[in-house]
Parts: structure tokens; sequence; C-alpha cells
């Protein structure tokens, strides 16, 4: 357990290891501090039923920095409060980030509630698999884009999962950006596979909807660059519901 550091546990250069059932909280949402949960540079590395509730730039957890054969399994993160989960904090938080040609990663199971990307896998990239995570109430749910980098990332398989972009929870509307809200997002990227994931959007109020994309496929590079390899998108489920609050 800890409390308001600057990061719970962090690998940097490291070959194998695994942190269990551990439990980071920060108390102060504009404290922008390394991950809760981090691997710099690091290989064959297991967070496992990790709990976070905070807030950075670049991911809770963060897989960063020519990482490869790293897995986050079965842990639940939340940009908020402790005491009041159900908070979300306007800001570009990301929940689960892999990063700067992070590669062979696999992200599992796990739970984002209240970021601005809830997963997202950026900035030359390889070999990701996203699979069997539920994420509620963010700007984008998963998020498969160039990132800060000049090299798109690839071959990533974003599958089984469950987003909710609203989370039944009141509107997402003051959220900051040129994104709509959007489930999954794919943007400067090729070789990515969007396979049977539920995306489902259930209002509570109508009247202060925001525009809501399940998937959506941005492509700004020029076809001269040669990347544009196409996406396979196949068995997902869209649920789009409108109801009152009761």
């Amino acid at each position: 357990y800890s409390e308001n550091v600057g990061g719970c546990v962090i690998y940097t250069a490291s070959n194998g290891g695994t942190t269990k059932n551990c439990k980071g909280i920060r108390t102060n949402l504009n404290y922008k501090s390394p991950a809760l949960f981090g691997i710099y540079v690091g290989q064959n590395i297991t967070f496992d039923s990790c709990i976070g509730y905070g807030s950075t730039n670049d991911g809770d957890i963060s897989i960063f920095g020519a990482c490869r054969k790293n897995i986050v399994t079965n842990c639940r993160i939340f940009n908020s409060f402790e005491d009041s989960p159900n908070e979300i904090a306007y800001n570009i938080a990301q929940g689960i980030c892999v990063d700067s040609s992070a590669i062979y990663t696999t992200v599992t199971n796990c739970y984002a509630f209240g970021y601005y990307y809830g997963i997202d896998v950026k900035t030359s990239c390889d070999g990701v698999i996203v699979s069997n995570n539920q994420v509620e109430k963010c700007k984008v749910g998963i998020a498969v884009r160039l990132g800060e980098g000049n090299a798109p990332t690839c071959n990533t398989i974003v599958s089984n999962n469950t987003i909710y972009p609203n989370g039944g929870n009141g509107s997402t509307s003051p959220l900051v950006g040129d994104f709509y809200l959007s489930a999954i997002l794919v943007e400067d990227c090729y070789g990515v596979q969007i396979l049977n994931n539920i995306m489902a959007n259930h209002w509570t109020n109508p009247s202060t909807n925001t525009p809501f994309i399940g998937i959506l496929y941005k492509w700004n590079k020029s076809d001269s660059v040669g990347y544009k390899v196409p996406t396979l998108i196949q068995g997902n489920n869209f649920n789009f519901e409108n109801r009152l609050a009761v």
C-alpha cells in the first residue's frame, strides 16, 4: 500500500519480476507524477491484481520505452479519489499506457474508469494485445495511435473488450480535445485488428448528449508513406441506447 508517493512500484532496465495485490492512491488529482505502476525499458515483468487511484499524463500503469514481453492483468484503476470513485477528472490523463516502442505487451482482464484515454497504445509500439478489459466513462475507451513520435504503432489486436464511454453516470461533454467521444480510436496506425468488442452507450440525460462513435478510424498521413495497411474490424457489437435518468 502506498499513498501520495511519486510512484508505487517502478521497474527500470529490469528483466523479470511480478508485482501483485498492491494498492496505490493519490489524493490530489492535479499532482502529475510518474506512474503508480510503471516499467521503463524492462522486460518479462507482470503487474497482477493491482489497484490504483490517481492521475498522470502518461498512464497510472505505464509500459514505456523499448519494453518487451510485459503483462498487465486483473488490475483496476480509477482517475478519481478513493472515497468518490464515481467522479471523473476532466483532464488528459491515461489509465493504462503502452508507449514508445514497447513490443509484445499484453493488457488483459483490467478495468479503467474516468480517464481521457482508458487504455492508450501509442508511438511505434508493435505486437500489443488488448483483450477482455472493461473501460468506463473515458472520452476514448481504447486508443491505438501515433502519439508524440513519428513512427506509427502496428500489429495491435483489440479484442473482446467491453467499453461504456458514458458509463451510465452523467454527461462527459466537459471533456477537452478534438476527438468525438469514441469507444475505440485508431489513428495513423497499421495492421490493427478490432475484433468482437462490445461498445455500449447508455445516456442518463439525452439533453446533454455528446456525439458518440463506436470505432473512429482516422488517417492523417499521406498514402506515399506506405503505412496504409487495412485495419480489420470484425464481429463487434454496437449497443446504442437512450434512456432518461431515473
